[in-house]
């Protein structure tokens, strides 16, 4: 049992690593928490830490595997990366409304951790923050798209056609990694940047369409995204990563892959630096290579095109292809383009 005094107002690096505790009393003296200050403190079971902190360094409790109870106050503003991952005793966790990040792995595989309240002041959650905990778990059985607020935590389960929800503004990295029954991807305007391999080895991906908002594309962002051959990227785009489509030209990679680009930006640099087709757009979607019965002009053909020929075909004022919805080639879109869309989305061959 350890009471550290007054006069201290920082708890260095690896302070106590590993160190035989049973119960650590932190004065409010205290403004810092080190990085892995408690590290392996088997024996240590509840901490509270006082008001005064406002910071907790990365890796400060991790592997404190029987420690059951943390009091994390208000003062606090960011959790570090791995604060308290392995805690496997930790059943609940509830951060503060000072919180505005929580950093990479902060609570990853505290098995037991069932219950956690995440407030609105969080704007950033970093990759695997509660991977491997049972809360994590039960989210992705509910919904493989796991969403708080608005902050995007994971998407690894997903499979088919997805829609990231509006309001979203950061695809973290790694988020859809693997994912390889991942048909197609639908990016809100509200993001604004897409993480380092968020969507690496999603080999079912034939199309994406990068909207106007996003403004950053990390590091291999779409890597071995083998099936994808048309890529649409908006001129809001400033700063597109290393080897974040793959390379253009590739043997080992079957289909042509296309760059669709507004001529000056980073979308035209980076089809010309990683040797990739590519063709200027002025406005909108390209309507000579635009897929058949793309109404919308996102770069898929799906329901919502479906819809949006049912209410023009009603008299609604909708804005449509009405080009590509010609799927019957009689210079008109009338209730037959809408059964052969209808047959073409149901996968029917004739």
């Amino acid at each position: 049992s350890v009471t550290i005094p007054d006069s201290v107002t920082s708890i260095g690096g690896a302070a106590f690593n590993s160190c035989n505790l049973t119960t650590i009393t932190i004065p409010d003296s205290v403004t810092s928490i080190g990085e892995s200050a408690f590290y392996s403190c088997d024996s240590l079971t509840s901490i509270t830490i006082p008001e005064s902190v406002t910071n907790i360094g990365e890796n400060a409790f991790a592997s404190c595997s029987s420690l059951t109870s943390i009091t994390i106050p208000n003062s606090v503003t960011s959790i570090s990366d791995g604060a308290f991952e392995f805690c496997y005793n930790l059943t609940s966790i509830n951060i503060p409304n000072g919180v505005t990040s929580i950093g990479s792995g902060a609570f990853q595989y505290c098995e037991n951790l069932t219950s956690i309240t995440i407030p609105e002041s969080v704007t950033y959650i970093g990759k695997g923050a509660f991977w491997g905990t049972q809360w994590f778990n039960n989210m992705t059985e509910k919904d493989p798209l796991v969403v708080v607020g608005n902050i995007l935590i994971s998407g690894t389960g997903c499979s088919g056609d997805v829609t990231i929800p509006d309001g979203v503004t950061y695809i973290p990295e790694d988020a859809f990694y693997s994912c390889e029954d991942l048909t197609s991807i639908t990016i809100p305007d509200s993001v604004t940047s897409i993480g380092e391999e968020a969507f690496a080895f999603c080999t079912g991906l034939t199309s994406i369409t990068i909207p106007d908002g996003v403004t950053s594309i990390g590091d291999n962002a779409f890597h071995c995204c083998t099936g994808l051959t048309r890529i649409i990227i908006s001129a809001s785009v400033t700063s597109i990563g290393n080897s974040a489509f793959g390379n253009g030209q590739k043997e080992d990679e079957p289909g042509v892959r296309k760059i669709y680009c507004y001529a000056g930006t980073a979308g035209e640099k980076y089809a010309i630096d990683y040797d990739f087709e590519y063709e200027i757009i002025s406005d909108g979607i390209p309507g000579d290579d635009a897929l058949p019965g793309d109404a919308n002009k996102d770069g898929k053909t799906n329901m919502k095109d479906l819809v949006l020929v049912q209410r023009h075909l009603n008299g609604w004022n909708v804005d449509i292809d009405l080009t590509v919805c010609d799927l019957t080639g009689d210079q008109k879109v009338n209730m037959k383009d809408y059964v052969a869309l209808q047959r073409q989305l149901n996968g029917w061959t004739a």
